[in-house]
């Protein structure tokens, strides 16, 4: 019995493609060029606890080569970032991902339709590719819309883990960020870190004084990395 799929892919020269299939005691790999049948390679674990260990530790060593989870179009992944409050552009793109078995095509329909019940089962049910455990551990809040993260939270004693965030497949159409404090990390480090910020972010919010003068270090690291953000608001 399968228990969890992931798709990944690592575009540019040479395109590539891994799959990943974790089952009860094992975990099954298929990985060759994109478009092309791929090599396939079986581990067998002795129990469920160390299928997952192992499983878990494929996903962290792809995301640290660059590998991104899920099929990818960036031609429609650009239209929706171009437009991000229409829904127009995500209705064409969970088409797109529907025909290729991707659970972001569900889930973009799911919240479509206001179903709820079937959202949280595929939130639930694919964490690697569209909602991983690790954010409620470490605090990370998320609102959500059509397949993808709108706005979320992040604790500023974790503040650490904004730049793994904003790379996720699911935080491509943030719409707004709020950074909470107290920092425990570097001021300067995490400003850097508003680099990866998407370009449909509107809205980023400093709160609890999380970090003195932060509105004006933002937009000083905004400006110093020429991001087109030209509606964001600072607060």
């Amino acid at each position: 019995m399968v228990m969890e799929r992931v798709h990944f892919e690592k575009h540019g020269i040479g395109a590539q493609f891994v799959d990943l299939e974790h089952a009860r005691k094992s975990v099954r790999i298929t990985w060759g060029r994109l478009g092309k049948q791929g090599l396939t390679r079986m581990q067998e674990l002795p129990t469920e606890k160390e299928s997952r260990v192992a499983f878990l530790h494929q996903v962290k060593r792809l995301e640290r080569k660059g590998f991104v989870a899920g099929h990818h179009n960036e031609t429609l992944l650009r239209a929706i970032q171009q437009t991000p409050d229409s829904s127009a552009a995500y209705l064409v793109y969970s088409d797109w991902l529907h025909e290729r078995g991707d659970p972001r095509g569900a889930l973009i329909s799911s919240m479509a339709t206001g179903n709820r019940e079937e959202t949280e089962r595929l939130l639930n049910a694919h964490p690697v590719l569209l909602r991983p455990n690790w954010w409620s551990t470490f605090g990370v809040n998320t609102e959500w819309r059509l397949g993808f993260v709108h706005h979320f939270v992040l604790p500023g004693n974790h503040a650490e883990k904004l730049e793994r965030i904003l790379v996720h497949p699911s935080c491509i159409a943030v719409r707004r960020l709020t950074l909470q404090g107290p920092w425990s990390f570097n001021h300067t480090q995490m400003i850097a870190r508003l680099k990866y910020l998407p370009p449909t972010v509107s809205r980023l919010i400093f709160t609890m004084s999380a970090l003195p003068g932060g509105a004006t270090l933002a937009k000083e690291a905004l400006a110093q990395y020429r991001l087109q953000l030209p509606h964001l608001v600072v607060e």
